[in-house]
């Protein structure tokens, strides 16, 4: 993934983060807070292990939305 790719790919997540109504505020600013854990090939492993943290499972919202890319 070029590094314009993954910037897009990061901007789609930050604006479906916003727009989804089953986040909290906090969630929506951890999650906004954390896309750097987006890897360079387009993983989003990390962010979902970020959001574990706070004992958040986001696959559900990954599946609905459609952002799994690998």
């Amino acid at each position: 993934m070029s590094n314009q790719e993954r910037l897009k790919y990061k901007d789609i997540i930050s604006k479906e983060i916003l727009s989804y109504s089953g986040f909290t505020t906090r969630e929506k600013q951890f999650g906004l807070s954390n896309l750097n854990l987006v890897s360079e090939d387009g993983s989003i492993d990390r962010l979902i292990n970020k959001f574990e943290e706070i004992s958040l499972d986001i696959r559900p919202f990954i599946q609905d939305r459609g952002l799994a890319r690998f």
